[in-house]
Order: C-alpha cells, then sequence, then structure tokens
C-alpha cells in the first residue's frame, strides 16, 4: 500500500510498547523511521532493556519499511536558554526527530511516539 506518508518515531528503553507501536502503523505508511538513542545526560549511549533487538527484529521482518538510526547525546545542544526544564534534553529530542526528519521523502510526516499504538480504525 502507497500511501505517501512516513513515520519517524524517537526511541529509547521502551522494550514493552515499541513492538506494538510499530506494528499499529506499519500499514498505513510508506517508511518508518525509528531513531534510537538517550536524550538526557549520565545515561548509557543506547538502550539496555532490549529496545534495539526489538527494533532489529522488526526491521529483519520488513526490509524495505524501515530504517534505524542513532543519536547521540549532545552535551550543549541548548545551553543558556532560561526558562526551559531540562533544556538541553529537549534539544536533544529535537535533533533526534530531526535526524529522522531529513531522511523523509514524502509529503505527509506521521510523528509517532514510542509509547503510543493506533487502532486499525
Amino acid at each position: 500500500m502507497t500511501n505517501n506518508i512516513e513515520s519517524i518515531t524517537a526511541v529509547y528503553n521502551d522494550v514493552e510498547l515499541i513492538q506494538a507501536s510499530l506494528e499499529s502503523i506499519k500499514d498505513h505508511v510508506d517508511k518508518i523511521h525509528i531513531v534510537e538513542g538517550s536524550w538526557f545526560p549520565n545515561q548509557s549511549k543506547r538502550s539496555t532493556d532490549g529496545t534495539i533487538e526489538v527494533i532489529q527484529a522488526f526491521k529483519d521482518r520488513n526490509p524495505d519499511k524501515v530504517e534505524i538510526y542513532f543519536h547521540d547525546y549532545a552535551p550543549n545542544a541548548m545551553h543558556n536558554q532560561p526558562g526551559l526544564s531540562n533544556a538541553n534534553a529537549i534539544a536533544n529530542a529535537m535533533l533526534a526527530r530531526q535526524r529522522a526528519l531529513s531522511c523523509v521523502k514524502s509529503d505527509w510526516v506521521f510523528m509517532v511516539d514510542s509509547d503510543e499504538v493506533y487502532k486499525s480504525d
């Protein structure tokens, strides 16, 4: 099915829901762009709970539909920005999503959080 729509999902340590989230959108989008990695300091750079293995298995079953990118925490993504709590985490979340967004080639983008699961209707 071609919908001329691609999705982007940023994920870190969400093994409980990432499989269900990806399955719930796969028939509604042409391509799924997944960005994996921590947005916060003092955390492991990559998921440690099995998330990466679940994503890779999903990609193996859907090789032409899934792209995986890795985000490395940028300690100075945003500094000296008053008024934001966790400003650097917010900036890193934006960078991760922008990475995936830069690879989208369709006219429409569906931004899906890794813990969102959609009903087929």
